[in-house]
């Protein structure tokens, strides 16, 4: 079947080695994540060792990756490229249809962009991190991705915070 091969020949061996491919071939293959979890079927919730868990697993990994790598090093080409990955993946960028409901269809949890988001937001607030255009253009696709999924308060505000600070700077120069 046609979702097996992509999801384990393609998806599953890139996203877990991402140091190992080039930023278009993440990109590629984080629009077939989008596409399959549009296009096809995964049961609502799925156990272990189902298709649905090991694309839920992996992009959670990811989620987690930015958080880490974020807290240890601040904002890094890694953290850009996994958050190029993971909006490119639930998003309405690139060459995806509307894909708003995508973040909720894998089941994935806001709560593993907790520390990144609040990190972002201190140091955005303080002044005290510079971004570059397109980490601005990838932060903002992923606060896109991140907004419509936060349901608590005080994560709606920090993403709100996030997307303004950087909106500011990147449309008119800014802080």
């Amino acid at each position: 079947e046609i979702q097996k091969q992509i999801i384990y020949e393609l998806i599953l061996p890139v996203l877990t080695s991402p140091n190992e491919y080039p930023g278009l071939v993440l990109e590629c293959v984080a629009e077939c994540v989008n596409t399959i979890t549009r296009r096809i079927d995964f049961p609502e919730y799925g156990g272990l060792g189902t298709d649905h868990f090991k694309v839920f697993n992996v992009l959670s990994e990811a989620q987690r990756r930015v958080s880490s790598v974020i807290m240890e090093n601040g904002v890094t080409d890694e953290v850009t490229q996994t958050c190029m990955v993971l909006a490119l993946a639930f998003g309405p960028i690139g060459f995806a249809d509307d894909t708003r409901h995508n973040y909720a269809l894998l089941n994935m949890s806001m709560s593993e962009n907790e520390h990144f988001l609040t990190y972002l937001n201190e140091k955005l607030t303080t002044g005290s991190i510079a971004l570059d255009q397109k980490t601005r253009s990838v932060l903002l696709s992923w606060t896109s991705v991140l907004l419509p999924n936060a349901k608590q308060r005080d994560c709606i505000d920090l993403v709100l915070s996030i997307t303004s600070h950087i909106a500011t700077v990147h449309f008119h120069g800014k802080a």
